[in-house]
């Protein structure tokens, strides 16, 4: 028996494909007594064929795979039931078969998937999470502020961060705290404003966003101290959300929205 086949049925019989009674098996063993080649290559293919066994047995195969691909494969005329010892090639097949299965199955879990549209409600709630519980945005659009608000605001990239904070549309909303001084408030209001996708806002919903941030009307939270805006540019759809007094927000509203000097 050479290296080659030697090494094939070790391997066979530590995968369980072969048993230590195998004719194959008993010769493997004995020429690896005596080969310093094999000797030296056994350890690193056990470890592999190990680890391989180990990869495949920790992926979860989603319900149905196996039959569904069974179904695609034609099936010979006949098979014969007089071979008892796989082959080489066969070992090989499975193997390689194995690791196609798994690479396969890894591609599906991060293939990617529909993304939900996110509601109003969803959005509200997004006044009350703790910055710092969410995760950095990963939308596929480039968040910027609405046109007015750039002449009040610098839009400092590094403050951008990913609504909502978990699910399968975690951090695809863009999410942005802000603070705005008002005349006779002791302290600057704040409020959040999110921006996402038009595609992405909830098809029923998309009636309530209005062309502009000036034609957009002030709405209450339901149960909560707090109003927002919901508006569109473009192809983005923006809500700001503000806590306490609505007034806040429509004073905020009428600040931004009014005309302001070239000087």
């Amino acid at each position: 028996m050479d290296c080659s086949d030697t090494l094939e049925w070790l391997e066979a019989a530590e995968l369980g494909q072969a048993t230590a009674a195998d004719t194959e098996v008993v010769q493997a063993r004995q020429h690896l007594t005596t080969c310093p080649v094999c000797q030296q290559e056994w350890p690193a293919r056990k470890s592999w064929a190990l680890q391989l066994a180990a990869s495949i047995s920790d992926v979860p195969i989603p319900s149905g795979l196996r039959e569904r691909l069974l179904a695609d494969v034609p099936m010979p005329a006949a098979v014969s039931t007089t071979a008892v010892h796989p082959r080489r090639s066969s070992r090989r097949w499975v193997l390689m078969s194995a690791l196609c299965l798994t690479l396969l199955v890894g591609l599906l879990q991060f293939w990617p998937q529909p993304q939900p549209p996110l509601t109003l409600v969803e959005l509200q709630q997004g006044l009350s999470v703790e910055l710092a519980g969410l995760p950095e945005f990963r939308g596929d659009f480039d968040p910027h502020l609405p046109a007015i608000w750039a002449t009040s605001f610098d839009f400092d990239r590094s403050f951008v961060r990913g609504y909502p904070p978990h699910g399968m549309a975690s951090g695809q909303v863009a999410l942005i705290p802000f603070q705005y001084p008002l005349a006779g408030q002791p302290e600057p209001v704040k409020g959040r404003l999110l921006i996402l996708p038009r595609q992405r806002f909830a098809e029923s919903q998309r009636t309530l966003a209005t062309q502009n941030f000036r034609q957009a009307q002030v709405q209450y939270f339901r149960g909560l101290p707090g109003a927002f805006l919901v508006w569109s540019e473009d192809d983005l759809i923006y809500v700001c959300l503000m806590p306490g007094d609505p007034e806040h927000l429509a004073r905020f509203q009428r600040s931004l929205a009014a005309p302001r000097s070239l000087t």
